[in-house]
C-alpha cells in the first residue's frame, strides 16, 4: 500500500509540474510539446509502476501461500 501511495504522490507531483510549465508556456506549440512530453513520460512511469506493483503482489501471494 505504501508503494502505491508513493506512486500516486509521484504522479500528482508530475501533474503539478506540468501545470506550472503550461502556465509559463509562450504559445500553443509549446503547450502541445509539453503535453506530449508529459504523456510519454507518464506512460513510461506507469509501465514501470505497474511492473513494480505486479512484482510486489506476486511476492505477497508467494509469501502467503508458503505459510
Amino acid at each position: 500500500m505504501a508503494k502505491a501511495m508513493s506512486f500516486a504522490e509521484t504522479n500528482v507531483n508530475a501533474a503539478f509540474d506540468l501545470a506550472q510549465k503550461l502556465v509559463r508556456a509562450k504559445d500553443v506549440n509549446e503547450v502541445l510539446a509539453l503535453q506530449s512530453e508529459f504523456a510519454k513520460s507518464q506512460m513510461a512511469a506507469m509501465q514501470t509502476q505497474a511492473k513494480e506493483l505486479g512484482a510486489f503482489a506476486q511476492d505477497a501471494i508467494t509469501s502467503a501461500t508458503r505459510k
